[in-house]
């Protein structure tokens, strides 16, 4: 016998997006970087970025700068280094290279910035 209510199970579509990585690589005896995003894991988003920065500098000094996981990565460089930073948005990430930067040299500039598809947009 029942109470006259009705137990009702809502099924909510829930959409899982898959963790994506990206990174930054540097050379310092060129300046010439490489990037990458929207890789599956940290060594495939890194290596990506090393040969792409290979192919610009023509050297081997390469070398992955920053790494970020659903989130944005920026290289700053400057007169005599460069400085790298990673946030939750373009915005952050940004300011983050420009203070590293600035900590190593002076008349810092963003030079590449990248964002995984899922990061904040703001």
């Amino acid at each position: 016998m029942t109470d006259g209510y009705t137990a009702l199970a809502w099924e909510e579509e829930i959409e899982v997006q898959a963790d994506l990585y990206g990174a930054i690589a540097f050379s310092p005896t060129t300046a010439a970087h490489g990037y990458s995003f929207d890789y599956a894991n940290r060594s495939a988003a890194e290596r990506k970025a090393i040969n792409e920065c290979e192919k610009q500098s023509g050297s081997d000094d390469c070398r992955a700068i920053v790494w970020f996981h659903n989130a944005c990565g920026a290289l700053a460089v400057g007169d005599t280094g460069y400085g790298s930073g990673w946030g939750t948005d373009l915005k952050y990430a940004v300011l983050y290279a420009l203070e590293s930067c600035l900590e190593m040299t002076d008349n810092c500039k963003p030079v590449r910035w990248v964002c995984t598809s899922n990061a904040l947009s703001e």
